[in-house]
């Protein structure tokens, strides 16, 4: 009897490119979801920008056909993929650690989604012409390690009265300036203090009590002398 080895492939992900909140990014799509899920970065960048949630109890059917019940965030935001947007509700799990975000047939449908597995390719239903292949697998521990590390943009807690417009322009100057707002390293060149010792007029000038400007001193009244002028007497001009 002979015996073979064989090498098999894990099954490649359905991935695409999206845009949203002025950020790009590949997820997973699939019809495996009725509903989007955010994952753990998108969760971390909707917070970033301020997104309001709204919590909500929501009944879950596991993939091993289990039925769970859990409090979840959910919010809506513009998602766009291949010049076309589509407003898009996402569920958050909130204690899920390095899952995945997954665009579900809720999304599928909206957009127009058409997903050809067998050519690992996509298309908008109304136009099947153009196809779209699947994205290759990102490494996620990576780009994780660098969102935490990001320490140019507001953390979570400040500026919780801003507006996410207001949070932005807060955020534009940090990101722009990296080197200079990075912690660590020599101390920087740009702003230097410096004090000019040459012969100039003194900044600091103390003032002159009025006393010492010629104002009379108060002549202090002896008992039985009157004190101060009298009514209706005018002083010597």
């Amino acid at each position: 009897m002979s015996a073979f080895s064989t090498q098999t492939r894990s099954p490649r992900l359905t991935l695409v490119d999206i845009t949203f909140c002025g950020i790009k990014g590949r997820v997973c799509v699939g019809t495996g979801s009725s509903h989007s899920i955010a994952g753990e970065m998108m969760y971390q960048v909707f917070k970033d920008k301020g997104l309001l949630f709204q919590e909500t109890t929501l009944a879950m059917s596991l993939a091993d056909g289990q039925q769970t019940t859990g409090e979840t965030l959910t919010t809506q935001v513009m998602v766009e993929i291949e010049g076309r947007t589509v407003l898009t509700e996402f569920i958050i799990l909130q204690n899920a650690k390095r899952n995945r975000t997954l665009l579900g047939t809720d999304f599928i449908s909206s957009a127009g989604l058409v997903l050809d597995v067998k050519n690992a390719n996509w298309y908008f239903w109304d136009n099947p012409t153009h196809k779209y292949p699947f994205g290759e697998e990102l490494d996620t521990s990576s780009i994780a390690e660098k969102i935490a590390n990001n320490a140019f943009q507001l953390r979570e807690g400040e500026g919780e009265s801003l507006t996410s417009v207001q949070k932005e322009k807060f955020n534009l100057p940090l990101e722009s300036f990296q080197n200079i707002f990075e912690p660590g390293g020599e101390a920087t060149n740009i702003l230097e203090h410096h004090i000019n010792t040459v012969n100039c007029p003194p900044i600091y000038v103390p003032i002159i009590p009025l006393r010492k400007r010629g104002r009379p001193l108060k002549v202090p009244q002896t008992p039985g002398s009157p004190s101060g002028r009298r009514r209706n007497q005018r002083g010597r001009m």
